[in-house]
C-alpha cells in the first residue's frame, strides 16, 4: 500500500514561498545549548527551553502549566544570523516526553548526518512535552485533561516563532508523530491547515481502536471501572491509563466525577458491559471520520503521509492506516500511506531518517539565501 496523489497546481515551489513568512525579530535561544550530535563540522544545537502555557494554567489534573521544549537548531543558526529555517514539530507517544525523539529516535543525530550528507535542508526541529498525569492527552482540548490542543498550536508555536528564527508560515511549519503523537499530528494539522503544512504520522494510535469487551480487554477495562481518584489512576498500569486518557477526549463529561469523563463500560455480572451513548461514540470514532471531516483541509496541504509496521503490538493500527488510506482516497485527498515489515516502534527510528525528515525537506518552504 502506498500511494502519493498529485500535487496541486495552487502549490507553488518552496523557494517561492519563503518571501510570506514572517521575519519578526526574535529573542536570543538563551544559555544551556548542548552540542545535539559528536559530528564536529556539521553538529546542530539542542536547547531546553520552557513554555509557560495559559492553556494549560489550572488545568483539572494539576499538570504544570510551564512545560519543558527541547529544540534542536541546525548547524549554520549561529554563524548564519540572517537566515530563517523551516520548522517541524515532533509528538511524542503515550507516556512519554522529548527524550522519545532525542535518545531513542536520536532525531537530532539524524538530522545532523543527513544535513552533513546533503540528504536534507537545515530545519528546526521541536520536541514539547506533553505528558500528563495519566501519560498524555493526545493532544486535544477536553474538559477532563485540560486545552493540551491549545497548548501546542497556540503557546508552543508562538513561542517558538519569538524566540527562534523560524519562517512563520504554514508552508514552512510541519507536525509530525508517533502513536499517540501520530493521531496528534494528524488532527492537529486537519484542524489547523493555516498553522501546518504537511504531515507525518508514524504508527497512528486511532482513538476508537480499543473498544473491546470481552476477552484480553475485559480484565483492562474492569480494571478502569475500579479507579477511585485521579491519583490512583496515577498509578495504575498503562493499559488502564491509556484507556482513561482516551475517554478524556472522546466522552468528556464534566458531571461524572471523579475523571470526569463517560466510560464506555460499566460493571457487569460477567465483566464489562457496553455503557449506552460513550460506547457508541467510541463507536463512531473510526479512522474515516478524518476523512470525513476534515478531508477539505487535509487537501490543502503540501504533504499528507502515515505509515504503520505490519506486525504492530497493537494490531489494530494497521487496519486502521489501511482504513485512513482508502478514506483519503475516496476523499480524493492526496497523500502517502505504507505497511512495512515492523511492530510498533522496532523501525520508527530508521523511518524518521529515511522517510520522515526527508518528507519535510521536500515539502516546506525553505529560504534559500541569506536575506
Amino acid at each position: 500500500m502506498h500511494r502519493r496523489g498529485p500535487r496541486t497546481a495552487t502549490l507553488l515551489l518552496p523557494g517561492l514561498l519563503a518571501a510570506a513568512c514572517s521575519t519578526a525579530p526574535v529573542q536570543a535561544p538563551g544559555p544551556g545549548a548542548l552540542p545535539a550530535s559528536g559530528l564536529p563540522t556539521a553538529a546542530g544545537t539542542l536547547v531546553e527551553d520552557t513554555v509557560p502555557s495559559s492553556a494549560l494554567h489550572g488545568n483539572p489534573l494539576g499538570d504544570p502549566a510551564a512545560r519543558r521544549v527541547v529544540v534542536y537548531l541546525p548547524p549554520s543558526y549561529r554563524s548564519a544570523p540572517a537566515r530563517r529555517y523551516p520548522v517541524v514539530y515532533l509528538l511524542h507517544g503515550f507516556d512519554g516526553d522529548p527524550s522519545q525523539w532525542t535518545e531513542r529516535m536520536r532525531a537530532p543525530a539524524a538530522m545532523d548526518s543527513l544535513v552533513a550528507a546533503g540528504r536534507v535542508r537545515e530545519m528546526i526541529v521541536v520536541m514539547p512535552d506533553a505528558k500528563n498525569l495519566y501519560g498524555g492527552a493526545f493532544y486535544a482540548n477536553s474538559p477532563a485533561t485540560g486545552r493540551w490542543e491549545d497548548f501546542l498550536v497556540r503557546d508552543v508555536v508562538r513561542h517558538v516563532d519569538r524566540r527562534y528564527r523560524t519562517l512563520a508560515c504554514a508552508e514552512s511549519r510541519g507536525v509530525a508523530g508517533w502513536s499517540m503523537g501520530g493521531w496528534g499530528a494528524l488532527h492537529l494539522a486537519a484542524r489547523h491547515p493555516e498553522l501546518f503544512g504537511a504531515v507525518y504520522a508514524l504508527s497512528p494510535f486511532g482513538l476508537g481502536d480499543l473498544l473491546e469487551g470481552a476477552g484480553g480487554e475485559g480484565p483492562t477495562w474492569s480494571a478502569v471501572l475500579a479507579l477511585r481518584t485521579p491519583a490512583e489512576a496515577a498509578r495504575a498500569d498503562f493499559g488502564a491509563r491509556l484507556r482513561l486518557a482516551l475517554a478524556a477526549v472522546l466522552t468528556p463529561d464534566p458531571g461524572q466525577p471523579p475523571f470526569r469523563v463517560a466510560l464506555p463500560f460499566a460493571p457487569g455480572a460477567g465483566g464489562p458491559v457496553p455503557a449506552g451513548a460513550a460506547h457508541a461514540a467510541w463507536a463512531a470514532a473510526t479512522p474515516d471520520t478524518l476523512a470525513t471531516r476534515h478531508g477539505a483541509a487535509l487537501a490543502r496541504l503540501r504533504g499528507v503521509a502515515f505509515d504503520a509496521g505490519t506486525a504492530d503490538d497493537f494490531r489494530m493500527i494497521p487496519a486502521s492506516v489501511r482504513a485512513l488510506d482508502r478514506a483519503l482516497t475516496q476523499a480524493g485527498v492526496p497523500h502517502t500511506a505504507e505497511l512495512y515489515a515492523g511492530t510498533h516502534g522496532s523501525r520508527v527510528q530508521e523511518r524518521l531518517r529515511t522517510r520522515v525528515l526527508p518528507f519535510f525537506s521536500e515539502r516546506l518552504a525553505a529560504q534559500s539565501s541569506r536575506r
